[in-house]
């Protein structure tokens, strides 16, 4: 809720379940920290088969996360990248998967490394697209593909 709220006790409050119910669902006894009503409006249930919902879009991730194991406990490796890019490589349980991030509020594109040879989109329907092995990305926006890398691509920082 930052910056409209601020400070730390806006993201700890208890989760809404129930926008009807008492505490929201969360509990039957006494919470931590009150439930503010305007919590309610985005309770779980409200969510409930809304597309484009946060609840939506938390269950489109952690079941594309449960697809590919390598992005659960892959190695990560960071690669080149200008401006508000940030791009890596997540590798493990035979899958390498190329994961690339604008930040910017504006357009941005990245040279896919030649070691990558043909990528595989996988669709986020973010509107990213590849062309002449160049990744344009809309603004705030990120893409995941399949790689099968022939050779180590330079990285900028690696961690395990």
């Amino acid at each position: 809720f930052w910056p409209g709220v601020k400070g730390r006790d806006g993201c700890r409050t208890p989760m809404a379940w129930e926008a009807g119910a008492d505490n929201g669902g969360f509990t039957t006894g006494k919470p931590w920290l009150p439930l503010p009503a305007s919590h309610r409006a985005r309770a779980v249930d409200v969510q409930n088969g809304e597309e484009g919902s946060v609840l939506a879009a938390y269950r489109a991730v952690l079941a594309l996360r449960k697809r590919h194991p390598a992005l659960v406990s892959g190695s990560i490796r960071f690669l080149d990248a200008e401006g508000d890019v940030l791009a890596f490589v997540r590798e493990g349980e035979g899958e390498s998967l190329v994961c690339v991030f604008n930040f910017a509020d504006e357009p941005a594109n990245w040279a896919l490394p030649p070691a990558f040879g043909p990528v595989e989109a996988i669709d986020l329907g973010t509107g990213a697209v590849i062309a002449e092995d160049v990744l344009s990305l809309p603004p705030l926006g990120c893409f995941l593909g399949r790689t099968n890398l022939a050779a180590s691509p330079s990285t900028s920082n690696e961690a395990r």
